[in-house]
């Protein structure tokens, strides 16, 4: 996708002064992200609390100007959130969200249907190859799944390979809990590649 005539044309050398502070400071590409970040220190959160919670604002703004999701009086931002919950039977089966802005809605999507339309296991659903169609000139597809689902897909689409890796992030993150309704037992499994993400499960009695 091209950049905008006014992305190509923004005055890069214009001089900022640096912020101090004798306590926590955050620093962002967007002013909001960054007071998200500072209000995150000032509620007794550490760095790594600090540098989520500006990456989550930085997800919902795009500091250009004239962009889908830039800000504007009177403008809705975009959101990209579909946290989802399934019931079965009447009983809550799985519930499944994700981080990764416009890539969130076709990561649940997919997994979704792996656990409702293949019988997929919550731990085989994760580990699965996706494709990503969040938008742009191109479907990312991970390089793992068949050569016929490539080249199928090649066939409609503009197709680039995109590896399940920590950095860069070709996909969203996502975390999902399910019940199994026959024998009552839970699940949780997180983000397969994200070093930071983890479940953790109450000790059996």
């Amino acid at each position: 996708m091209n950049p905008s005539p006014d992305h190509r044309t923004q005055n890069w050398h214009v001089r900022k002064p640096a912020a101090r502070s004798r306590r926590g400071i955050v620093a962002s590409q967007h002013q909001l992200a960054a007071e998200v970040g500072a209000g995150m220190l000032a509620a007794g959160g550490n760095a790594v609390d600090a540098a989520v919670a500006a990456g989550f604002a930085l997800a919902a703004i795009d500091p250009h100007p004239g962009a889908p999701n830039s800000l504007a009086p009177a403008k809705r931002p975009l959101t990209n959130m579909c946290p989802v919950i399934a019931h079965r039977d009447g009983k809550p089966w799985f519930a499944i969200g994700a981080s990764g802005g416009r890539k969130i809605f076709p990561a649940v999507l997919q997994i979704a249907s792996f656990l409702i339309d293949h019988g997929m296991s919550l731990e085989d659903a994760f580990h699965q190859p996706r494709l990503d169609a969040s938008g742009g000139e191109h479907v990312g597809v991970d390089p793992r799944l068949p050569r016929e689902v490539k080249s199928a897909l090649s066939g409609k689409f503009t197709v680039h390979p995109a590896e399940l890796a920590v950095y860069p992030a070709n996909f969203a993150c996502p975390s999902a809990v399910l019940g199994d309704l026959t024998t009552g037992e839970r699940f949780g499994i997180s983000d397969v590649m994200s070093p930071w993400s983890g479940a953790a499960a109450e000790k059996e009695p």
